[in-house]
């Protein structure tokens, strides 16, 4: 539990650079305009609403504490959850507007939900844990970009 809290706290502080990554990226790779979307009160009841959601499942992984796999299943299904979407709504968020923001969604959930899962398995992995929070940034920016300029390619 120790080491997920520490995961979720390293992504809550890289966040506040993920701005300055995006842009950067953005600017090098990519040249497109950044259509960010919401603002510190709608990202705080976003971030409210995961958080409760998150809480409802450590209840549920307490109530199985005592059935063996089921607890460890819960447990880093929490965890796993609160860093998936604080990652995509925070690079999301920069990136698209809200319309550009639900039709990757809807398109790339999978992929999206893939490509977390295997950045949250890097990021539980002891010493590459701390390196790589940045790098989840930048993996999910790339990804998020690439298929922006698709979408805005095809828009247009």
């Amino acid at each position: 539990v120790g080491w997920n809290v520490a995961i979720i706290l390293g992504m809550a502080i890289t966040s506040f650079f993920a701005p300055y990554i995006i842009k950067t990226i953005s600017d090098r790779h990519y040249q497109l305009e950044l259509k960010g979307h919401g603002n510190i009160l709608t990202t705080l009841a976003f971030l409210g609403t995961i958080f409760i959601k998150a809480l409802i499942l450590f209840v549920i992984g307490l109530i199985l504490f005592w059935i063996p796999i089921l607890n460890i299943i819960f447990f880093y299904f929490a965890f796993y959850y609160l860093f998936h979407k604080m990652l995509v709504s925070d690079v999301s968020s920069e990136i698209n507007s809200r319309n550009e923001k639900k039709i990757i969604k809807k398109r790339f959930a999978n992929k999206i939900r893939g490509h977390s899962f295997i950045l949250y398995l890097l990021n539980n992995i002891p010493i590459v844990g701390f390196l790589i929070q940045t790098y989840s940034i930048i993996y999910m920016s790339h990804f998020y970009l690439r298929e922006t300029k698709k979408l805005r390619g095809e828009s247009s």
